[in-house]
């Protein structure tokens, strides 16, 4: 980042104007973003900014859809939702892309569908994912850090005593790293 404070004022700014004149109707993520946000991401694409509103729409999107397709642009604010609310989700079915990622600590069939979440720049880009299980090793003889799409059943676990999503891996495939294996947080106002 160029002018860190330049940025935080313009964020300041937005907060101040309560986004009213920045809300992109034609935006169906339903995530607000313009060309004269807050900036862009290190990929060239707009800092998003969701609102509470905006996140229990999405909320509401994910519990009435019969699959949940974890795409880019929403990816941390899907998975943000799953992380609050695992149990309403349930049964339900998911789609999502990442690299395989296993801590020293998780069973033999466990492991993390994952991608770098990043906030301000690619040096503070964090794992970011849904722990994920296949009966037995699955049809792919995966590596870590190998990229898959995965199709499968959301559930629920305990680690370290919180109850977390589960993805019950029931299909799945070996692809290439994406073009941008990145994915960038949206903020949310403080008020």
């Amino acid at each position: 980042m160029n002018d860190p404070e330049g940025y935080m004022a313009k964020l300041d700014e937005r907060v101040e104007a309560g986004y009213s004149d920045s809300v992109d109707e034609s935006n169906e993520s339903g995530i607000l973003a313009d060309e004269n946000s807050l900036g862009t991401n290190p990929d060239g694409s707009d800092i998003l900014i969701m609102t509470s509103e905006d996140q229990e729409k999405l909320k509401n999107e994910l519990l009435n859809s019969e699959r949940i397709v974890v795409d880019d642009n929403r990816y941390l604010a899907i998975l943000n939702i799953l992380h609050e609310y695992p149990s309403l989700f349930v049964g339900k079915e998911i789609e999502i892309v990442g690299f395989a990622y296993k801590e020293p600590d998780f069973e033999d069939d466990q492991f993390v569908i994952a991608r770098f979440g990043v906030s301000c720049c690619v040096a503070d880009a964090s794992v970011y994912g849904i722990i994920s299980t296949m009966d037995e090793i699955g049809s792919i003889q995966y590596e870590e850090d190998q990229w898959i799409r995965v199709t499968g059943k959301l559930s629920t676990t305990i680690m370290n005593d919180w109850e977390l999503p589960l993805l019950q891996v029931t299909n799945e495939e070996k692809i290439n790293e994406p073009e941008n294996p990145y994915v960038y947080e949206y903020y949310i106002p403080l008020s």
